[in-house]
């Protein structure tokens, strides 16, 4: 996921639910004829205020599926952590869990499942979970807490995609462009036709300020060697737009580079 910042990653450590993840494992093991069953790491987003219930008593299925029972009644899991961060409460940090999920053999669920249906019609052989999509599973449903063991919990917040831009020193020119424009209001006011010559004096203020393009662009070279100036100083920066501009500068005059952000 892109746009979050992680403010702090959790081991969980329990082993009395360790424990009976492991026993739970052996069993489906053996009614499976000794085929290792399928586990993956799958996400889990969920409230704050159950945080520290998930951490001690594992998944309460009567808990996650207030959110929605689509597949089945039971605790939801999601492949794609974007799926499960739209669970969480909206607040500044929210809480995702990533955890190991025996899935073992599963059948698309549905909402009326109370536990996973049986692969013979029978009532002993059951399947072991439920999913969206049985040939590209991105939603699992486990009814079992046993076959859950949360590993790790995620503490993030969102943060803004332009952020980082805002903090550049860019946006020092801009006051420079600024005075312009004042001329040209009391012009458009006095009468309309004093607006067109506002227009010819504002372009003079355009190539006044588009000077400044080239002398950026050859301030590039011009930093590269000087490696014993790290930082020029703000009062070159000021100086640089303090003057007016000559009408055609050199391509020479490119020692102060002024913007380097």
């Amino acid at each position: 996921m892109r746009g979050f910042d992680i403010v702090e990653i959790e081991r969980i450590q329990n082993k009395a639910l360790w424990e009976a993840f492991q026993l739970k494992n052996k069993q489906m093991k053996d009614s499976n004829n000794g085929h290792t069953v399928t586990e993956k790491k799958l996400f889990h987003g969920t409230k704050s205020e159950y945080v520290a219930v998930i951490c001690h008593k594992n998944f309460d299925w009567r808990v996650c599926g207030v959110n929605g029972t689509a597949f089945g009644q039971g605790s939801y899991f999601a492949r794609d952590a974007k799926y499960s961060h739209s669970y969480t409460e909206d607040s500044h940090v929210k809480s995702m869990f990533v955890s190991r999920v025996l899935v073992g053999d599963y059948t698309r669920g549905s909402s009326s499942y109370r536990k996973p249906p049986s692969k013979d019609r029978g009532v002993i052989n059951l399947y072991d979970s439920c999913v969206d999509d049985e040939i590209k599973p991105s939603i699992f449903v486990v009814f079992d807490s046993n076959q859950i063991y949360p590993e790790y919990l995620l503490q993030y917040k969102i943060t803004h995609p332009l952020v980082s831009l805002v903090a550049a020193p860019a946006p020092t020119p801009v006051p420079a462009p600024r005075p312009a424009p004042k001329p040209s209001v009391t012009s458009y006011q006095s009468s309309t036709s004093s607006y067109r010559p506002s227009t010819s004096s504002y372009r003079p203020s355009t190539p006044s300020y588009q000077p400044s393009t080239p002398s950026y662009q050859p301030s590039i070279p011009s930093y590269q060697p000087s490696t014993s100036t790290n930082y020029p100083s703000v009062n070159r920066i000021q100086n640089r737009f303090s003057p007016s501009p000559p009408p055609t500068p050199s391509p020479k005059k490119s020692s102060d580079s002024c913007v380097i952000s």
